[in-house]
């Protein structure tokens, strides 16, 4: 190569990088002069009027007994969505009506689209309306719903392992999105912000060290934000004065965290804020580390000591046990899922060394616009009321089947 082309790549590629590092540069300058406004639009914050998990160290968290709470959704700076959740009295979501002396128990373990309670009273799950529909054919069946929001496969089979070895259920579910395939195991407790306002938090160490990129914040806590506050801000809109307030505070708390995650945020020099913005549309994702970026590395649960063991204790239990696959909006709309090639690994890994059926609700046909009514879109992903009476009804016939 010529001395002179070489000068002219090489010049090239100064210039490139020159370049690249002036765009970074004022793209950090503009974040961190708009950070309070970037923060806030476009993103998802929950407040509840009371704290609805409790730290246990065996198994992550569990709801209170006979709980009740509020959770107002703040979405793009306006509330979208008033929802009362109750716990039922052994610290299990919704309330499901008591079968006095029942033929068979079914025990589901699930996330949050089988832990979260709906209804006006906050007590509909798509289990409780499962027994409801499989009492009403004529089965004298009780259905405990053991589901905790934002678990993955991995604690599903701890609970559940640990749950069966004290009871006998005739039929055990297993029901996860295709997200849970990559969750780590978290551990819940809630704790006072540096600001002095409280927050429950998600973390994947046991110890609750809050360690950076340990934790993350799941919902903030306010005893001001009941029912009658959440449809009031939602009938006034971003001009309510407390959902100002609560959004100032949830910028000053991201802000105060930046330094913690980004290391001297914005000037840190192991994050290109620039390329998170052209690659995931969102230049803060390192700052918040939530449950979606909680994941593990593996491609085959056989190399977890803790799904073997749980696999094991499930396969002698003497119960049958189902694994269902509930679809997401997109997998329900467009009636196929679409895996990383890890979540292909871990779901292959999952059949083959379980050994147990697989019942997908997916629909073989795609669902289109029919599955929006299905789901809480846009404001949220999780599934609405109807959503949960579609996949108790997917279900009721094979499950009666399966109760024979």
């Amino acid at each position: 190569m010529h001395k002179e082309t070489r000068n002219r790549i090489i010049l090239v590629l100064a210039s490139v990088a020159l370049s690249v590092f002036c765009l970074e540069a004022l793209f950090r300058v503009y974040l961190s002069l708009n950070f309070s406004s970037l923060v806030r639009d476009n993103k998802t914050v929950r407040v509840h009027s009371a704290s609805f998990w409790e730290y246990d160290r065996e198994f992550g968290y569990s709801y209170p007994v006979n709980g009740a709470t509020h959770m107002a959704l703040i979405r793009d700076n306006e509330v979208v969505l008033c929802q009362p959740q109750r716990s039922d009295s052994l610290g299990n979501p919704g309330r499901t009506a008591l079968v006095e002396n029942p033929e068979h128990t079914v025990f589901v373990f699930g996330d949050s689209f089988t832990a979260y309670p709906m209804g006006e009273d906050g007590d509909a799950t798509w289990p409780g309306l499962l027994q409801a529909a499989l009492n009403e054919s004529g089965k004298s069946v009780r259905v405990v719903n053991y589901s905790r929001d934002g678990i993955g496969i991995l604690q599903m089979i701890d609970l559940a392992s640990a749950t069966v070895e004290e009871e006998r259920p005739d039929l055990v579910i297993l029901a996860f999105i295709t997200r849970d395939l990559t969750r780590a195991r978290i551990w819940r407790a809630s704790r006072q912000t540096g600001l002095g306002d409280t927050e429950a938090v998600t973390s994947i160490d046991p110890e609750l060290s809050y360690a950076p990129r340990t934790f993350g914040r799941n919902s903030f806590i306010d005893q001001r934000a009941d029912h009658a506050w959440c449809e009031r801000a939602m009938a006034q809109g971003r001009d309510e004065p407390m959902l100002k307030e609560m959004l100032d505070t949830y910028a000053a708390v991201a802000r105060s965290e930046a330094d913690r995650f980004g290391g001297n945020w914005p000037w840190s020099l192991s994050t290109s804020y620039l390329y998170l913005q052209l690659r995931h549309g969102d230049p803060f994702r390192e700052l918040r580390f939530s449950s979606r970026t909680m994941g593990i590395d593996l491609l085959d649960y056989g190399g977890d000591p803790g799904f073997m063991a749980g696999i094991e204790v499930l396969q002698r239990s003497g119960a049958d046990v189902l694994l269902v696959w509930l679809p997401m909006h997109p997998e329900a709309a467009g009636g196929a899922h679409v895996l990383t090639e890890q979540e292909q690994a871990l779901a292959d890994s999952l059949l083959e060394l379980s050994g147990f059926p697989l019942f997908d609700l997916t629909p073989a046909e795609p669902l289109g616009a029919d599955a929006d009514p299905y789901y809480l879109r846009p404001a949220d992903e999780h599934p609405t009321l109807a959503g949960y009476e579609w996949f108790a009804a997917e279900l009721v016939d094979e499950v009666r089947e399966r109760l024979q």
